[in-house]
């Protein structure tokens, strides 16, 4: 004959209650950079290794500048909530922006022109 256990809880079989991802990884900014930084890394290291005088590879460096000052801007003004533009813009900026910046450059070498003088000696 069994009888019940009288120090057993109603509720035993009952899982426990989900808890609301609190940590970092429960944090969509930090996914969304994660595969960014992973993105830069390898586009970083290949454009490092073109055999192009380095152009590339400072198309590279002016894109990462520029995608970490949007990721910035963005963590700073939308922290709580972000869209979906936003973390697809932190997941596959980068590459966006590599395609981008070599037109943005064309533009800004047609409007100073071209020179022999380099850096601010054109501009003093």
């Amino acid at each position: 004959m069994m009888t019940e256990n009288p120090y057993q809880s109603p509720r035993a079989e009952t899982p426990p209650p989900k808890l609301a991802r609190t940590g970092p990884s429960g944090d969509p900014f930090v996914r969304s950079v994660a595969v960014g930084v992973v993105s830069q890394l390898v586009l970083f290291l290949l454009t490092a290794l073109m055999l192009d005088g380095g152009q590339l590879h400072r198309q590279c460096i002016v894109a990462m500048i520029g995608y970490w000052s949007v990721t910035a801007m963005l963590i700073v003004r939308r922290r709580k909530t972000p869209t979906n533009a936003d973390l697809l813009f932190l997941r596959w900026g980068m590459l966006g922006l590599m395609a981008v910046i070599p037109l943005i450059g064309a533009i800004v070498y047609r409007i100073i022109g071209g020179s022999h003088l380099s850096g601010l000696q054109r501009w003093f």
